[in-house]
């Protein structure tokens, strides 16, 4: 940084002592774009405005007209920036300068349609522009626009190799794109220029922890929050790969990450979701992340209320990043197979990776339309839900991995819910719905949820009654387990577990000889610490039986060899407490304050097994001891289990379905009606 803001500098002199002070004025200028807090250019530039006599005047722009427009856009005061930007450009049309700072201007404003005009206006006249180009690079990657963003972030580079704010942001854009090697590639050729660049440094952690390289990624993280105290969202990044990890050496310090993210700083909420019991911190938060997506947003074509379908069907607008195998279409499979296409318009919008598998074809068979979005801008999405006619859009991802939240922000139905893929509120005024049911939402806990409830009978959760089971005559041993004793199970992702629950865990091994604890490993490091935390309680480390990644079939037919399953305390088993309910083995939960505590008490009641829903920790390791020493209560909760699969609320994909189409049905009248959102009881 120091030798281009020196160079930079240097020029502006040898322009001022030239007697060129339109070529000092842009000089001073540029460094402030780049380096705002660069005192030296500031001085510089009040010595000119008080120097120069009043020949200057006819520079272009005038020179006290554009130190007040930067120190306005500078200090924040946009709307002045606007009006005496629009000023100048009436007889200044053709500097390029002055372009590029306007359509910054539009940009903070949230006009990028205008901002991008401007930036490409300033190219038309200077096409080697390298402020133009790194702009308008960050203004098509905030609307979506990828492959654009790509293209000029490239030209920026070529123009100016040591940007490397702009080398920090091609490594964003190819880590959210997975080329994880061109990604770190950048961020360290951006490192190399500016070892201080913060967004490389964590784009390299980020980068390592997609990967599953968890070790690098806590190391690297450790550094970026030495350089970046301040900042929370790496605080909550690190906490998230240590827990990923099962590196719970921070855990004592829980109670200051719980902290984060009340103040007003942005920070990802789903991690929290997983440390910080409180539902209350979880609506604060949220309300800060759909706050920054509507600023991202900015002004949007106001939506026109679609005129209702000439066949008269409901016309539902899905959207993923997940149509593909993974936990979302292991659950809602079935749900698109029994949908009432008489009565419903099923459209869905993939914005994931284009991967290849059964429930993607089947999905793609079972609507109306699928489009693969995810080279689409933010804008073309719009325009195409838009086009559809969509009455209503309904987001499957919220604030997880691979979201693209800002569709919603924008408006793409007129009404518009989130359900399943995220367990919490949004605190979004763009969402209208959370489904959810009376278990995950009591009343008591009403006031956590920005959205309007939906109650469904039964459970939130759908499920696939026809979702296969290896046939296979497997062993206990093919397994690694023993073929007497007891097994416990947990096949939550390794993130989920705390000390908290692996206390009580290890306390049951203590008191019940014999018996196993079998959990997935979801990577070689996580399994290595949870063997190092066993031994660290006195327990023999070969108690702990670790379970490798499997098709699915084939863990549901693996399933069957374990006798109870443990929830998690703070974020529970969801996808996985299902996986076992269906393979016959009864799940063990302690409902908490939460969304993600609840959902395997919804669905254990579901299941018509409410019994085995506790509400402490001392009643959760009670109950576990008490079915752990009585064989007969365990096998007669599991020949219950057993005997109601196939009647039960839960597993009843149909009649699940068409509650859920009585909710949209309820939900879409409404605002035909012009009526606004109010929670439903289905």
């Amino acid at each position: 940084m120091t030798k281009a803001v020196d160079t930079m500098l240097t020029n502006a002199r040898a322009a001022e002592r030239r007697g060129d002070p339109v070529a000092a004025q842009h000089a001073y200028v540029e460094v402030l774009e780049r380096y705002p807090g660069n005192v030296r250019a500031r001085g510089a530039l009040a010595a000119l405005d008080q120097a120069l006599t009043p020949t200057y005047q006819a520079c272009s722009p005038p020179y006290p007209y554009l130190a007040k427009l930067v120190a306005h856009f500078q200090d924040g005061a946009l709307d002045e920036a606007a009006a005496l930007g629009g000023q100048l450009l009436t007889t200044h049309p053709q500097s390029h300068f002055l372009i590029n700072l306007n359509g910054a201007i539009a940009d903070a404003l949230g006009l990028r349609d205008l901002a991008i005009a401007a930036y490409l206006k300033a190219l038309s006249i200077k096409p080697d522009y390298v402020d133009a180009h790194y702009n308008l690079a960050m203004a098509y990657e905030a609307i979506g626009e990828q492959h654009k963003a790509l293209g000029f972030y490239h030209r920026a580079i070529a123009l100016r190799p040591d940007h490397a704010p702009a080398l920090a942001r091609l490594g964003w854009l190819y880590t959210q794109r997975r080329n994880y090697d061109e990604a770190i590639a950048a961020f360290e050729r951006a490192l190399a220029l500016n070892p201080g660049e913060v967004s490389a440094l964590d784009g390299i952690a980020e980068s390592q922890h997609q990967q599953g390289l968890l070790a690098p990624a806590i190391a690297t993280y450790e550094r970026v929050i030495a350089l970046a105290p301040a900042r929370e969202d790496l605080r909550v990044a690190l906490e998230s790969v240590r827990a990923m990890a099962g590196d719970w050496s921070s855990h004592p310090a829980m109670d200051a990450v719980c902290a984060v993210g009340l103040n007003g700083q942005s920070v990802p909420n789903f991690p929290l979701l997983g440390i910080d019991p409180d539902p209350a911190h979880a609506l604060i938060r949220a309300r800060t992340a759909a706050a920054a997506i509507v600023s991202e947003v900015g002004e949007v074509a106001p939506l026109t209320i679609p005129a209702q379908a000439a066949d008269g069907r409901i016309r539902i607008g899905y959207f993923s990043a997940d149509f593909h195998d993974h936990a979302t279409m292991f659950l809602m499979q079935g749900t698109f197979r029994e949908h009432d296409r008489a009565r419903f318009a099923i459209h869905a919008y993939s914005f994931g990776a284009n991967r290849s598998g059964d429930r993607r074809q089947a999905l793609q068979g079972a609507v109306d339309s699928f489009t693969d979005v995810r080279d689409m801008s933010d804008a073309a999405i719009t325009a195409l839900a838009r086009e559809h006619g969509l009455d209503l859009a309904v987001d499957l991802k919220g604030y997880t991995a691979h979201r693209r939240t800002r569709l919603f922000a924008r408006r793409l139905a007129p009404v518009q819910a989130q359900w399943l893929g995220y367990p919490g509120t949004m605190g979004a005024d763009f969402i209208d719905y959370i489904v959810a049911d009376g278990v995950i939402i009591p009343a008591d806990a009403r006031t956590h949820y920005s959205e309007a409830v939906i109650r469904l009978p039964g459970s939130y959760q759908p499920n696939d009654n026809q979702r296969a089971i290896a046939a296979t005559l497997s062993t206990r041993a093919d397994y690694g387990l023993p073929e007497t004793g007891l097994v416990f199970c947990s096949f939550n992702q390794v993130w989920k577990i705390s000390p908290k629950e692996f206390d009580v865990w290890m306390d049951l091994l203590r008191e019940v000889p014999g018996s196993v604890l079998w959990l997935f490993r979801s990577n070689p490091l996580a399994g290595s610490n949870l063997q190092r935390e066993v031994a660290a309680r006195g327990v023999a480390p070969e108690r702990l039986v670790l379970a490798e990644p499997l098709e699915h079939a084939e863990h549901l037919a693996r399933l069957r060899h374990a006798d109870l399953f443990l929830d998690c305390f703070t974020y529970g088993a969801h996808t996985t407490a299902s996986d076992a309910l269906w393979a016959g083995v009864p799940v063990l939960t302690c409902a908490g304050p939460a969304f993600p505590a609840r959902v395997a008490a919804s669905l254990l009641t579901a299941a018509g097994l409410p019994e085995l829903v506790t509400h402490s920790r001392e009643d959760y390791a009670a109950l576990a001891l008490a079915l752990a020493r009585d064989p007969a209560r365990l096998a007669d909760v599991r020949a219950r289990l057993a005997a109601q699969r196939a009647t039960c609320v839960l597993f009843d994909t149909v009649a699940h379905t068409r509650a859920l189409e009585r909710a949209w049905t309820t939900i879409v009248e409404r605002s035909r009606a012009g009526l606004a959102p109010v929670d439903i009881d289905v």
